[in-house]
């Protein structure tokens, strides 16, 4: 997965570079930059930085009418969100756009699975338990750290 992320990055940064941005990774990793409640609602459009520089930018932020009052207030945080992200200050100001957002296809996560044994394991450790809800959660999250003990992830 790393190595496709590197080959995205190669392919997309002169493309991101002819918009305003500096490299393709805010386009990649805006919902790491901004976090997964901004970046549903709101994408990066392009950069606009002043005299050939590349920090003080304009960022042109697309959203939909609802939402550009939170974000022009929310401004200072996810300006900072963005800085914080670079490691300098690439941008000072939004530009706030109404369109249409395309949301990004949630990740589905793997449900667990685990051998007959595990589960009558995890069954067998959690049968004082009283509330069924709970012993039911405990046990799914069981699997879910056993499953992943027995499948690392690369």
């Amino acid at each position: 997965m790393k190595n496709l992320r590197n080959i995205l990055s190669r392919i997309t940064t002169p493309l991101a570079q002819k918009q305003g941005f500096i490299r393709a990774s805010i386009l990649l990793d805006w919902d790491i930059i901004v976090g997964e409640k901004f970046a549903a609602f709101c994408q990066p459009e392009k950069i606009i930085f002043p005299h050939e520089r590349r920090t003080g930018g304009r960022l042109t932020l697309k959203t939909s009418s609802a939402f550009a009052l939170e974000i022009s207030h929310l401004e200072p945080l996810i300006v900072e969100k963005i800085n914080q992200y670079f490691g300098y200050k690439a941008v000072d100001k939004l530009l706030i756009k109404n369109g249409k957002i395309t949301p990004k296809p949630k990740k589905k996560h793997p449900i667990p699975t685990v051998d007959q044994a595990t589960l009558e394991h995890l069954e067998s450790i959690t049968d004082d338990i009283q509330d069924p809800k709970l012993r039911q959660t405990l046990i799914e999250l069981g699997k879910g750290v056993l499953s992943q003990a027995n499948h690392p992830r690369n």
